[in-house]
């Protein structure tokens, strides 16, 4: 199964696949502020490995899902339990999907309860601006939770009025429509949109709903800047086998609601932000479908919270502090402590016998400073949480600028992880929390360089991370009849080799016949202090190699293509249920692919995943779809530019 990686890389690279990105879009990278970090910094200027996604490329790329789009970056390992972002689990390096940290538009929307519901953002891809990835940790700068990465999602925010229409229908009864209007005025602009979402399934039990609703507008006066933003998304799966294979006919439904309001003010010297803001998710499971009566789970989580933000510049460079206050509370049929008086589920024949709520304060401190070719940034948070007390994590990072196209970086990070709730407090037949849990640790050490040159760029890191207290699920491996059990692992230690390169023909001849060629490759291996008679169930099925190659071009005029081709090569396997027999993960290639004509006004679009029909699995026992299809239009109305 090994051996066969290196035919499948050197096959993709014979399909000339490469980048996903636009040229034009890549040059204006250079001029882009990194909003998720609590000291926005230039691109050019930071000493990470980072990646932006721009709203030019998640046009042209084969995917209509966040989880879709991501997967294509090398660094990030997407486990789709369903298709069309039903549901994922989304890691950085080798990490596990609870430390990841998920914002929108700078507001944390991490779901305390599970890592499951992360990705539970309620916005359509039509309204996102662009995708920001910081892979490796850096607690200092984006708070807790951030323990192998950061993911800030950017919506819509064009200086013009208009309303885009968008739709398709697809494979397995998919169909979707989504409309949005943008309007513009004198500092002032109004995004909303709604979007819905079905598929009849591509086997027993996938079929899907899901809606989405948004609203966010930015105010530009004099008395500051004015940022509100509020969403509420409703999906409704059949979940196939998703937590244990026992119960295949297993359905779901969430409902997660938010809204926050940013205030912005300052100077050339000082600004100042300050961010409230509140979010609630619900999530209703039943592992029978056709029988709520046999097991059902209740769960309600709600965050509110508020955070400061400080920054003065000086000859010295710049230095910011940040308060941030949260309160994380869960009510629920089947974990946290027992209510004095239970509690009646709205729509439903259920209560909440449960409940559990913890407070988090932190306090962070950082400085920048650049002299001539050389920059720095570091600085420390401080953290304080009712069930965990204190902690501090400090962080440090440097690039040099060895002339006008290469860059030397290196950093030394630290950061932490709370367990969730499920993690501390849930149990049933197959599963089981553990109170004593502690916070997960790491420090990480980097290097690297980039490179921006003419037609080319490419950037190659090296790390080596040391993770102590990790959280994972385990069982005794002679007897898999046992439930699973949260514990911290000891030590995991994780080291990689993140390379990409790409080229842009059209920077310098804009009719080009192909517009941008990529090649990306991650390696990745462990070291687990994990005892061998013990079964781990997320930690060690990490992606040992990931490819990903990809090519955009021209067809005639108006038409264009864009190809990807994914290679995955994951560590660890499953056991079968058909035969109770534990099998390795395969190697697997995908191909996606698609085609579009283009014009001023509209957009027609034919999508194919999956081009090859591949058979493969993203999590356990369950079959990811085969070859998809999707035909789909975007229309623009009017479109007035203010």
């Amino acid at each position: 199964m090994k051996k066969n990686f290196k035919k499948i890389v050197f096959a993709c690279i014979l399909l000339l696949s490469g980048n996903l990105y636009a040229q034009k879009d890549t040059i204006q990278l250079e001029e882009i502020y990194i909003h998720s970090s609590r000291m926005p910094v230039m691109y050019s200027e930071s000493s990470r490995i980072m990646s932006i996604i721009s709203r030019e490329e998640i046009k042209l790329v084969p995917a209509q899902t966040v989880q879709d789009i991501l997967q294509y970056l090398a660094g990030v390992d997407v486990r789709q339990r369903g298709a069309e972002g039903v549901q994922a689990d989304l890691s950085l390096r080798g990490g596990s999907f609870e430390q990841v940290l998920v914002l929108l538009n700078g507001i944390k929307i991490n779901d305390p309860q599970t890592g499951h519901h992360n990705l539970n953002i309620p916005i359509d891809i039509e309204s996102i601006e662009r995708i920001e990835i910081l892979e490796g940790p850096a607690a200092r700068v984006y708070g807790q939770n951030a323990f192998s990465g950061a993911i800030n999602i950017i919506t819509n925010s064009e200086n013009a009025s208009n309303i885009k229409i968008n739709g398709f229908v697809g494979s397995y009864g998919l169909r979707k429509a989504s409309i949005a209007a943008n309007i513009a005025s004198s500092g002032l602009t109004q995004h909303l949109e709604f979007s819905g979402k079905s598929s009849d399934g591509y086997t027993e039990n996938t079929d899907f709903q899901d809606k989405n609703l948004f609203y966010h507008s930015h105010l530009d006066s004099k008395y500051g800047i004015f940022n509100i933003q509020a969403g509420y998304l409703e999906k409704n799966f059949g979940a196939n086998s998703f937590y244990t294979t026992l119960f295949p006919n297993q359905y779901e439904e969430v409902n997660s609601g938010f809204a926050s309001l940013k205030y912005s003010k300052g100077t050339e010297k000082w600004k100042l932000n300050s961010t409230y803001f509140w979010r609630r998710h619900k999530d209703y499971f039943l592992l029978k479908r056709d029988d709520p009566s046999f097991n059902q789970n209740n769960h309600l989580t709600d965050i509110i919270g508020s955070e400061y933000n400080f920054s003065y510049t000086s000859k010295l460079g710049v230095s910011a502090l940040s308060l941030e206050y949260r309160k994380e509370k869960l009510l629920s049929s089947s974990m946290g402590d027992e209510l004095d008086e239970a509690i009646e589920v709205k729509n439903r024949d259920a209560k909440y016998l449960k409940h559990y709520d913890r407070d988090v304060l932190s306090f962070s401190l950082e400085h920048a400073v650049s002299f001539k070719k050389f920059h720095a940034a570091g600085g420390l948070i401080a953290n304080w949480n009712n069930d965990f007390g204190f902690s501090a994590y400090p962080g440090i990072d440097f690039n040099y600028e060895i002339n006008d196209f290469v860059k030397v970086i290196a950093s030394v990070n630290t950061s932490f992880r709370t367990p969730s709730f499920t993690e501390l407090l849930y149990k049933d037949l197959n599963n089981i929390g553990n109170r004593e849990l502690k916070p997960e640790e790491a420090i990480s050490f980097e290097i690297g360089t980039k490179w921006n040159k003419g037609i080319s760029k490419a950037q190659l890191s090296v790390f080596h991370t040391i993770g102590k207290e990790i959280i994972d699920w385990t069982k005794p491996s002679d007897d898999l009849s046992q439930p699973w059990l949260a514990q911290n692992i000891s030590n995991l230690k994780t080291s990689g080799i993140v390379t990409e390169f790409s080229l842009f023909p059209t920077r310098t001849n804009k009719n080009a016949f192909v517009r941008s060629l990529k090649f990306a490759y991650t390696y990745l291996w462990q070291e687990a202090s994990i005892d061998e008679n013990f079964d781990s169930r997320y930690i060690l099925d990490f992606l040992k190699h990931k490819a990903s190659f990809g090519l955009q071009h021209k067809i005639y005029k108006n038409f264009n293509a864009s190809w990807q081709v994914l290679v995955q090569d994951r560590e660890g396997g499953f056991t079968q249920f058909s035969d109770n027999q534990f099998v390795e993960y395969e190697i697997y290639s995908l191909v996606n692919g698609k085609l579009s004509w283009e014009n001023k006004f509209a957009i027609v679009y034919f999508d194919v995943n999956n081009l090859l029909n591949t058979a493969y699995y993203d999590f356990g026992n369950i079959p990811m779809p085969g070859r998809w299809f999707k035909l789909g239009a975007k229309i623009t109305l009017f479109n007035e530019a203010k």
